[in-house]
């Protein structure tokens, strides 16, 4: 997978999962599949009220050979925050 060097070293993937309108329990095997089919960043937000679903999914990684480490979350917060 292509990624890009950040800033303070980190690699980030260049192709990820966005999960805006996504909503359990959908939310939860879309991104499951994703991780299995070697998706390695999950991009989610507040305002999208899917983050719970999202880290119960990222709880399990090592279930199904994803290495919790190996995976780039990003989430952004809203203007009312």
């Amino acid at each position: 997978m292509n990624c890009v060097r950040l800033n303070n070293g980190i690699q980030m993937p260049l192709l990820g999962l966005g999960t805006f309108l996504l909503q359990s329990p959908d939310v939860m095997a879309i991104t499951e599949a994703a991780l299995r089919q070697g998706y390695r960043l999950i991009d989610t937000a507040a305002v999208y009220r899917n983050e719970n679903s999202i880290g119960q999914v990222l709880k399990k990684t090592e279930s199904y050979n994803v290495h919790r480490d190996d995976v780039f979350v990003t989430s952004k917060l809203g203007n009312n925050f």
